[in-house]
């Protein structure tokens, strides 16, 4: 692969970033894909690319990784034994995984050498894109679990507080880690990078090649991760969308008969919990969002096969994952640091304690 700097075809949505990167075709290759789209130009789609990808996500991710990191040490001060505080620990702790591998594409902004740009595309795309699409989908998958355990524990509280405890909580916990994972091994297995010298300008250059791992179908891990990727995306969305208005329905029905009882015992005893359910909620709503805009994404390549890399709408295709999809999931990682600190008192308080114990050191 890439011997003949020819573009190679993707079959995951979520490696298409480090593809379109490639640019090393030779002059008199017309690349047919920069003129095709009736929608941008290529002059329109890379000042579109640079700002979204070199200044709002970058500030987006820069913002991102030291809020993630304080949600991760303000969890674990708080201690890991309650299963909310487990769950938000390793919401915290993807989110992070993922905007960390999200600012390994930020090199190409500060390159002006194309063979430098193109030798670090190669390596993003053989290794580091599987690394993050995996942190992506077990970002969503934590999601989901939340989603789910707001609506047992709200539809059936008496029933959630025997099912929903701390071991099956852990459980899931880890199957969404380990069960994507092992899929996006596949990929990150089946690909690796070697270099050579192009003797036209004596210099080395970076190109990804099959490993042996797949010996019976080099295509094999590739499909593996295009079906996990259509299959699992809109059962999330579904998902996350049916829990929450299971969930919200059920909070508004409360809230009506609360109004008919004001002032009893359980109403302020529940009010802790009403707190935690909202402002779980709104991450949940906000990943269901943004999942919805990537799913149409997916949706629209299935029903126009010419959206995507290097066929006629490639310059449509990319500022779509550049302005919107991408910024959207750096944000979405990004913006649960601020709904605990609005939210929850208890994270206030934590937070408050370290710094206090940080100025005193």
């Amino acid at each position: 692969m890439f011997t003949n700097h020819t573009p190679v075809m993707v079959t995951d949505l979520s490696t298409a970033e480090s593809f379109t990167e490639f640019t090393d075709t030779p002059k008199s290759d017309p690349r047919p894909w920069e003129s095709a789209d009736p929608f941008f130009s290529a002059d329109t789609r890379d000042l579109i690319k640079t700002v979204f990808k070199c200044y709002v996500r970058q500030f987006i991710i820069f913002l991102g990784i030291p809020c993630n990191f304080i949600s991760c040490v303000v969890f674990y001060k708080q201690g890991l034994s309650d299963r909310i505080s487990l769950l938000l620990f390793w919401v915290a702790v993807a989110d992070l995984g993922y905007l960390v591998t999200q600012s390994l594409y930020l090199p190409s902004c500060y390159l002006s050498d194309k063979v430098q740009i193109n030798n670090w595309s190669t390596i993003l795309n053989a290794k580091i894109t599987r690394v993050k699409t995996w942190l992506n989908y077990t970002c969503g998958s934590l999601i989901m679990i939340m989603s789910v355990d707001r609506c047992l524990s709200v539809v059936m509280p008496l029933k959630a507080r025997r099912l929903l405890t701390f071991r099956p909580m852990l459980v899931a916990i880890i199957l969404s880690y380990l069960v994507p994972f092992g899929v996006y091994l596949t990929c990150f297995l089946s690909f690796t990078v070697q270099w050579r010298v192009d003797p036209s300008t004596n210099r080395s250059v970076a190109y990804m090649t099959d490993t042996p791992w797949f010996p019976v179908d080099v295509k094999l891990a590739p499909r593996i991760c295009y079906f996990f990727t259509v299959s699992t995306k809109p059962v999330y969305l579904v998902t996350v969308i049916v829990c929450c208005v299971i969930t919200i329905s059920h909070l508004h029905r409360a809230s009506r008969q609360r109004s008919q009882m004001a002032g009893s015992v359980k109403e302020k005893s529940d009010a802790g919990d009403r707190r935690i359910t909202k402002m779980l909620l709104f991450l949940c709503v906000v990943h269901a969002a943004i999942l919805s805009l990537d799913v149409c994404a997916g949706m629209a390549n299935i029903l126009v096969p010419e959206f995507y890399v290097y066929q006629k709408y490639h310059n449509s295709f990319v500022v779509l994952h550049q302005m919107l999809t991408n910024p959207a999931f750096c944000a979405n990682s990004a913006v649960n640091f601020f709904a605990y600190l609005v939210a929850s008192s208890r994270f206030r308080k934590t937070l408050k304690e370290l710094f206090i114990c940080f100025q005193r050191k």
